[in-house]
């Protein structure tokens, strides 16, 4: 724990309380003492209120990716849509907290350019080391248009976009970053600057044009297991002979076609920051392990950022950090391209899910599926695009989807607007593509909205598509 005599000697200092009230507005603080963090909701509303805190042996301080009207109105039983009617911004902030100290600062460095390359000017990029291991890479929530207009046609407040959007654009800047379409370029510049064996336990081999992880493939090779005498072993290449009984075998992830390999290493952007009322250190607070400072890095200085400079008695130069004064918008690219985003691997072709048969009957549908079509507190309009999705895989037509939506929203507490269901079907009916629902473990979809429950055969299919077709075969039924 940090010396109480350390802690008030640093928050003493006019110009760092001063730095940090200012970015406290409307955002929910947490107070660190020690080991324990103090009471939540709390907030920071002038800089003489972290002296105060300090005075009282606090160590660290963080705030909300979240802005709120209210951060004291804030509490564990709220619903989403409460949530949603408080929050009024929210911050972008990826958090890079990688193992390897050289690599935290190269992954940190290439998503900074990232951001340049989706045409975020640089006064509306701001990064700051986390006073430990990583870095945080922010853009405030005035660099985004106050609207967005989704796939449905529907106009949405910025604000709603939380966090489900936002980790939408993490997972899409990680994407650009290191992903097919650059051939994995940072995970090889990783691989070739600090060496396999440093990175063994942060590398996967993926599938070269997907990005999908294939099972029992490894850096040194992959794993092998003969179909005839169940001998295992391992090997780069892609069929191999049993060295036991002599038969020709594929590796365990592959059923037929050989894939082009590539190294992937887990980058470590921390998405679990991208959840309602989770927090980050803020600017200028100590950190208890290390003794140092979260201070703001140059933006072209992060590449080779030296901890030293972080540490409280040389900190006399105070840098900005998510900068409010930006023209509004100006991240509107970024946005745009994000939403937009879809990886490989998830997008399908109509040939792959079309549906032989009649309509299959609410009895062979999934637990989750079962669930949404229940009384929702929350989520009815992502539920509503699952359960679209899901009934036009399954067989059934427009008027049937249709009738079965307005029952199922006729029971809501809450339902959605007429108007909304008829966009919806419209929109879908125009577009004329069947697409395969989430599968089961994205979490917006399912855990997110409470609904994720499993059977025995749920818990060993992806999609709820698949569940249906499998629980038909099972009854022998056409």
């Amino acid at each position: 724990m940090l010396p109480i005599h350390v802690t008030l000697s640093y928050y003493k200092r006019p110009e760092i309380r001063q730095a940090m009230a200012a970015q406290c507005r409307g955002k929910e603080v947490a107070v660190k003492f020690g080991d324990r963090f103090g009471r939540r909701p709390d907030i920071v509303v002038y800089d003489s209120d972290i002296l105060s805190f300090a005075q009282k042996k606090a160590t660290s301080f963080h705030i909300s990716e979240e802005t709120w009207s209210n951060p004291m109105q804030l509490s564990t039983t709220l619903r989403r849509q409460d949530l949603d009617e408080l929050r009024v911004g929210w911050d972008l902030v990826l958090d890079v907290d990688f193992p390897i100290w050289e690599a935290t600062r190269m992954i940190s460095h290439s998503l900074i350019e990232q951001l340049r390359q989706e045409g975020v000017p640089d006064e509306a990029i701001t990064a700051k080391f986390s006073g430990n291991k990583g870095f945080h890479i922010a853009v405030p929530f005035e660099a985004f248009p106050d609207t967005y207009v989704d796939a449905d046609g529907e106009e949405v407040l910025m604000s709603d976009l939380f966090p489900e959007g936002v980790k939408t654009i993490v997972e899409y800047l990680v994407y650009k970053v290191d992903g097919p379409e650059n051939n994995y370029a940072l995970s090889e510049q990783l691989v070739s600057e600090l060496g396999l064996e440093r990175l063994s336990d942060v590398l996967v081999v993926v599938d070269a044009s997907s990005g999908k992880v294939l099972p029992g493939a490894r850096v040194d090779g992959y794993e092998f297991v003969c179909p005839s005498c169940s001998h295992r072993e391992r090997s780069d290449k892609d069929f191999i002979a049993c060295a036991k009984c002599g038969a020709l075998i594929r590796p365990v992830h592959q059923a037929s076609d050989v894939v082009e390999k590539r190294r992937k290493v887990d980058l470590a952007v921390d998405t679990m920051l991208v959840s309602s009322r989770h927090m980050y250190r803020l600017v200028y607070s100590l950190h208890e392990k290390s003794g140092l400072a979260s201070v703001p890095v140059p933006l072209d200085g992060v590449r080779s950022f030296d901890k030293s400079k972080a540490h409280p008695d040389t900190i006399d130069t105070l840098l900005p950090f998510l900068r409010r004064d930006v023209e509004r918008g100006c991240a509107h690219a970024l946005l745009h391209n994000a939403m937009r985003f879809k990886p490989a691997e998830e997008k399908k072709s109509f040939a792959e899910i079309e549906w032989v048969g009649d309509a299959a009957p609410e009895e062979f549908f999934p637990p989750p599926i079962v669930n949404l079509l229940g009384e929702l507190r929350d989520g009815r309009k992502r539920a509503l695009f699952v359960l679209t999705n899901f009934l036009r895989s399954v067989g059934w037509s427009y008027e049937m989807i249709e009738a079965r939506l307005r029952e199922w929203n006729d029971a809501q507490p809450d339902p959605l607007r007429e108007t909304e269901i008829e966009g919806h079907l419209r929109y879908h009916k125009q577009k004329g593509q069947v697409v395969l629902p989430p599968n089961f473990d994205n979490d917006m979809y399912y855990k997110d909205l409470g609904v994720l429950a499993h059977d025995e055969l749920s818990s060993r299919v992806k999609n709820p598509v698949q569940y249906v077709r499998l629980r038909i075969k099972q009854q022998g039924k056409q």
